[in-house]
């Protein structure tokens, strides 16, 4: 239930602005999928908003679907890799072809006749779209995975209110493999019980056990992963290992080894098998190298889509959470300072190897933008606050001089009596919806004095 849903006009250090404060029983994570074919007009316009050339973006169907099927010399790459997600295989396939002349708009058609047998049914089905948007001539190609908005949620959901979540890929430099696309989601998701997103840097998260409510802060170091047929793999197993992009692996790339096997997986999917390391590993995603061969129903399993099973060391009783960070409040107290980004591993630009969110202004009290944070009282409760700004990213939220620092967030925080506190992804991605209407204007203006936007998003966060 919401409870002391409030609307005002508060003063922080880069002026006036609105902000939305309530309190809530319960959060459920959800993921948010618009079509194919909006999905790829939408990013498209928003890159091209963003960086002012012409951009095409190719809409992927979901990383469940298989490659299995697909003729044997598609599914497999020219170093080696065995491809077993749909949704990879048309990014590798599709990443030669550019935007064009025509703004890649005869793709699928100038591609081999195997592959255009896969991507025209795909297209037909709604499940591949491209839209091509922005100036000049040409365009850069970029896949587009499963995104949408937290406004579509609230038309089903009246009563509750609705807000984005997830840090997730953007930029162009986020997507330097051909497993993850725009639009993929980082950090630990959890709901019912069941983990459908690992934990990868060590940040912070909110997450309900039987207990309640708590906020606490995991990583690589604390997952079990659960293969099928039952075997689990840790970080530091006996002869397997799970990697994650970070400074630790020089090219993002994991160790050479004649001798081990590797699989890289998205969400809960293997995405590719390979052998000899030297892979690079996705943002958001992780890689398990191990010297053990998978057997022959392993990898059958994976090939047709089995899931792998999460969990949490210390957290056996989960049932819902969501990851961002950094932590804002500890013991009712402000705790966070310029020293928690590395602390929480927030690699951005400049870093040996940035991790997503690459562009992060990485300081506690310095940018304005828009903020949305989430806290638990003493009671157990949880307490939402949300600042309308601007997006931090390219700087424009210290241009238009609107929003809150992350200081200025966890003091309201702790004014409006929390314990503990998580940032979630702020700037241009808060939305703050109650039913199909909005409580905050959206940050996202995409260059257009006044306009406001909605951002497609991965993942949404139901408070009620």
């Amino acid at each position: 239930m919401i409870r002391s849903l409030r609307t005002e006009r508060r003063h922080f250090a880069a002026g006036e602005t609105r902000v939305v404060t309530f309190g809530a029983d319960g959060l459920t994570p959800t993921t948010l999928a618009m079509p194919a074919r909006l999905r790829a007009r939408e990013i498209a316009h928003l890159l091209a908003a963003l960086y002012r050339r012409r951009f095409t973006a190719l809409a992927l169907p979901p990383v469940q679907l298989r490659s299995r099927g697909v003729a044997e010399r598609l599914r497999w790459t020219e170093d080696g890799e065995e491809i077993l997600a749909l949704r990879s295989l048309l990014a590798y396939h599709a990443r030669d072809l550019g935007g064009g002349e025509d703004g890649g708009a005869s793709w699928p058609d100038r591609s081999r006749g195997e592959f255009r047998a896969l991507a025209g049914p795909l297209a037909r089905r709604g499940l591949l779209a491209q839209a091509t948007q922005g100036p000049g001539e040409g365009s850069e190609l970029v896949m587009v995975g499963t995104v949408g908005t937290p406004r579509a949620v609230g038309t089903y959901r009246p009563a509750a209110i609705i807000a984005n979540a997830h840090f997730f890929t953007i930029l162009p430099g986020d997507m330097d493999t051909h497993h993850v696309p725009l639009g993929e989601a980082a950090g630990l998701t959890a709901r019912a019980g069941a983990v459908s997103r690992p934990p990868t840097a060590s940040r912070t998260a909110l997450v309900r056990t039987r207990s309640g409510w708590q906020v606490r802060r995991m990583g690589l170091d604390e997952l079990v992963v659960t293969l099928p047929g039952g075997r689990e793999v840790r970080r530091r197993s006996h002869s397997a290992r799970l990697y994650m992009r970070g400074p630790d692996l020089p090219g993002g790339r994991t160790p050479v080894d004649p001798g081990v096997c590797e699989i890289t997986f998205v969400g809960r999917w293997a995405v590719a098998v390979a052998s000899g390391g030297g892979r690079k590993v996705p943002q958001g995603a992780i890689a398990l190298s191990m010297r053990q061969r998978l057997d022959a129903h392993e990898l059958e399993a994976l090939r047709r889509g089995a899931p792998v099973h999460y969990r949490v060391t210390g957290l056996e009783d989960l049932e819902a959470g969501v990851q961002a960070g950094p932590r804002l409040v500890t013991g009712g107290q402000v705790c966070v300072d310029d020293d928690i980004f590395d602390e929480e591993e927030f690699y951005v630009s400049g870093s040996s190897e940035p991790v997503v969110p690459t562009v992060f202004p990485a300081d506690a009290n310095v940018t304005p933008a828009a903020r949305l944070g989430v806290g638990v009282n003493s009671d157990g409760e949880l307490l939402v606050a949300a600042v309308e700004g601007a997006s931090a990213l390219h700087g424009a939220a210290r241009r238009e001089g609107s929003g809150c620092t992350l200081l200025e967030l966890a003091e309201l925080l702790v004014e409006l009596g929390a314990r503990e506190a998580v940032n979630l992804d702020g700037g241009g991605s808060v939305q703050v919806m109650f039913g199909s209407g909005t409580l905050l204007r959206p940050a996202d203006s995409r260059g257009i004095a006044g306009a406001s936007f909605d951002r497609p998003v991965p993942s949404a966060v139901v408070f009620a």
